[in-house]
C-alpha cells in the first residue's frame, strides 16, 4: 500500500492526538527503557543517539545531528505554530526514499517516522529529514478563527471576526 505525504501527515495528526492524552511512561515500551517526551525537549536531548528505522533492505541506522526550530506567528496571535525539524545521518550512507518508516529508539521505542532525504554530503554521508508542527494558544485569547465562507462557486466571501 503507497502513502503519500498529505495522508500519512493526517494518519500521524490523529495518532499523535491520541498519544498527547496517555501519560508519557506508555509512549516508551519496554521495561528498560527511560520515557522521554516526542517534543521539542525531548528529541534535543537524543541529538547523537540511534534510530533504527526498518527499510526495504533491512535496518537502517540513522544518527539524529540536528534538531531546529522555527516559531510563526506574533505574540498575542490567538493561534501560533511552532515548527521543528529533525535530521538524521544515514551512519553508513545508505539510502532511504521518502516515506514511513517503523523506527525504534532505545528511550522512544517503536513508531512511525516520515523521512524526506534532503542531500548527500562529499563523503557519501545520506541526510534526511522529519517535521513536526504544533499549534500553540496563547492564554487569554478570544478570537476564534474561521474557516472563509464560499458561495455556490466556490468563491470566498467576506466573513465577520468573532471576538
Amino acid at each position: 500500500m503507497k502513502v503519500n505525504r498529505s495522508e500519512f501527515l493526517m494518519v500521524l495528526a490523529t495518532g499523535v492526538g491520541g498519544a498527547l492524552t496517555l501519560p508519557s511512561s506508555l509512549l516508551a515500551a519496554g521495561g528498560s527503557r527511560e520515557p522521554v517526551q516526542a517534543d521539542l525537549a525531548g528529541f534535543r536531548s537524543l541529538v547523537d543517539t540511534v534510530f533504527r528505522a526498518a527499510g526495504p533492505r533491512g535496518t537502517v541506522d540513522l544518527v539524529l545531528t540536528a534538531v531546529e526550530e522555527r516559531t510563526f506567528g506574533r505574540p498575542g496571535d490567538p493561534v501560533r505554530s511552532r515548527q521543528f525539524s529533525l535530521e538524521f545521518r544515514a551512519a553508513d550512507g545508505t539510502p532511504l526514499r521518502e516515506g514511513a518508516y517503523s523506527v525504534d529508539h532505545d528511550q522512544l521505542g517503536t513508531f512511525l517516522l516520515f523521512v524526506t532525504p534532503t542531500r548527500t554530503d562529499a563523503s557519501g554521508a545520506r541526510f534526511f529529514r522529519a517535521d513536526f508542527n504544533q499549534l500553540l494558544e496563547t492564554p487569554g485569547a478570544t478570537r476564534r478563527l474561521q474557516p472563509p465562507s464560499r458561495d455556490t462557486n466556490g468563491n470566498e466571501r467576506p466573513t465577520r471576526r468573532s471576538s
